[in-house]
């Protein structure tokens, strides 16, 4: 807690003007009105809290006290401290850069309205399936041979899924829309009518056998319902126009 404190607190250093009222002072350095609000800010949670103002300025005391003995005991000479420094200092950098690209080439609305007539025009389509996941190939081609003999996919889902939340189900997951499921597990679905059982499937979770129960649209939620992750969406398009750029005149070799 303290360390990320002091993190702050270098920030505060760089940001806060010299008109701003001294609270304290600590071994001569001095800690600002200014200074508690900031770090305020950054804990808005805390800022509703009762005596807030006086709990953050206790805890940047206590970080500055911290940060002024680690000095006096040559910490901030120690290898690993150093390499943490200079971590924290280049994604402090990299975060500036990014902020200052963003903020001269500000989100429009038009660019919101553009991206969410993009996002609503993908697969809106809400699928009702049922699997069982195991951790092989050879383990899902048997449970799917067996079914076929079977028909009874529940069975195997309650004895051999390693998704025992479903499993219990008979493996059932309900309905799910596209947009929230793994890519190959859509793509698979995406072949199958209402009632046929895939091959097996590879995912990030393991080896699954789907069946398809059913489809039905997926309604697509207004603009305002979704705004904030369009804008996100957006926000990370124009960070990858941004370091595109840069790749492209940067010189980047392999030894």
């Amino acid at each position: 807690m303290y360390w990320k404190l002091t993190m702050a607190m270098l920030g505060l250093a760089i940001s806060i003007g010299v008109s701003a009222k001294t609270l304290v002072t600590v071994n001569g350095v001095p800690i600002t009105s200014q200074a508690v609000q900031v770090a305020l800010n950054a804990r808005p949670a805390m800022a509703n809290e009762p005596d807030a103002e006086k709990a953050m300025l206790a805890k940047l005391v206590a970080g500055e006290l911290l940060v002024q003995d680690a000095q006096k005991r040559g910490l901030d000479q120690h290898a690993d401290v150093k390499r943490q420094i200079r971590d924290a200092t280049r994604q402090i950098l990299a975060d500036a850069a990014i902020n200052q690209y963003l903020a001269r080439h500000p989100i429009t609305e038009k660019d919101i309205k553009t991206q969410y007539d993009k996002w609503a025009k993908k697969d809106s389509v809400d699928y009702h399936t049922r699997h069982i996941l195991v951790s092989t190939e050879k383990e899902a081609q048997a449970i799917r041979d067996r079914i076929k003999t079977t028909d009874d996919f529940a069975k195997e889902a309650k004895a051999y899924s390693m998704d025992k939340l479903s499993g219990a189900r008979g493996g059932d997951l309900g309905w799910i829309s596209a947009t929230k499921l793994v890519s190959q597990y859509v793509d698979a679905v995406r072949k199958l009518k209402p009632g046929e059982i895939s091959q097996p499937v590879h995912t990030f979770f393991g080896w699954h056998i789907i069946q398809l129960l059913g489809t039905r649209p997926d309604p697509v939620p207004a603009l305002t319902t979704v705004r904030q992750y369009i804008i996100q969406q957006v926000t990370t398009k124009r960070i990858n126009a941004y370091l595109a750029q840069l790749r492209a005149r940067a010189q980047i070799t392999s030894p």
